[in-house]
């Protein structure tokens, strides 16, 4: 009996002095991270949103969600220290993988490194910094609670409102609407995935591989062009012109068209962070 009280009370008092130790690493992490992090304001007609991304180059590649970009008129890429760069466009975007890389101008900035997710063991600690619910650079910490290289399983693919992207790490730390586009990193600042999505039930986050944003980034050579967002915008407006021209009917399907937007942004919200 005495044995057992005395082998407890030397795991408490280790775990006890290794709490500031775990604290300081935690600490340095995040000052790791923060430079490289921005807040992401997005405006549209249907309003404004915020996401989050991160540096993926010293001349202001950043990499978020496509989910993040889409419909978007104008996107601002807000520094921890409260500086703010409008984002000139997008250099690649992936529907399937719900990823998009965008540009800033400017530099250099402070990167992050990508890393791999395929063979990470379940248990592995991570962490992301991100906005959930608005709340810029926020931090949380968690596990890797399984690692998903062909994405959802079937069945809830199947019952999906959107197409979930394959390559998906299942993790604990908090995702929350807002934490898109966060980078999920293990405890020494190397990204592993992109924050993506989590289930409206239960601590069941998901995170794109790192390695799909490294093949996008692979891709996009020097010079290569910066589609502006605007264009979607143009197109609206050009579609608002002629609907005026043809009349009531016209503003009545445009009217639908927006009704319709919202319903699926509304579904997909309660799945896609």
């Amino acid at each position: 009996m005495l044995r057992t009280l005395a082998s407890s009370a030397l795991l408490l008092a280790l775990a006890l002095f290794s709490l500031p130790a775990h604290a300081d690493e935690l600490g340095v992490l995040v000052s790791q991270l923060k430079p490289a992090v921005v807040h992401l304001e997005m405006r549209s007609a249907d309003g404004k949103a915020s996401a989050t991304g991160f540096l993926l180059s010293p001349d202001g590649m950043i990499a978020t969600n496509n989910h993040v970009i889409r419909d978007e008129e104008q996107i601002t890429a807000i520094f921890e220290d409260g500086s703010r760069h409008e984002v000139l466009g997008w250099l690649a975007r992936d529907e399937s993988l719900d990823l998009a890389i965008v540009k800033i101008a400017g530099g250099p900035y402070p990167v992050l490194r990508l890393g791999s997710a395929a063979k990470l063991a379940q248990g592995t600690p991570v962490a992301i910094l991100g906005g959930p619910l608005g709340f810029s650079f926020s931090f949380s910490e968690g596990i890797v609670s399984a690692v998903r290289p062909d994405g959802l399983p079937a069945e809830m693919k199947k019952d999906a409102e959107w197409a979930p992207p394959s390559s998906l790490l299942q993790v604990t730390a908090d995702v929350a609407h807002g934490s898109s586009g966060s980078p999920v990193v293990t405890a020494d600042g190397t990204v592993v995935g992109v924050a993506q999505s989590m289930m409206p039930e239960g601590n069941v986050n998901f995170a794109v591989f790192a390695e799909r944003v490294e093949e996008m980034r692979a891709g996009i050579h020097a010079g290569a062009p910066v589609h502006p967002f605007s264009d979607e915008s143009v197109l609206r407006n050009l579609l608002i012109s002629a609907l005026l021209v043809g009349g009531a009917a016209g503003l009545f399907n445009l009217s639908m068209r927006r009704k319709a937007r919202r319903q699926q942004a509304a579904r997909q919200r309660a799945f896609r962070a």
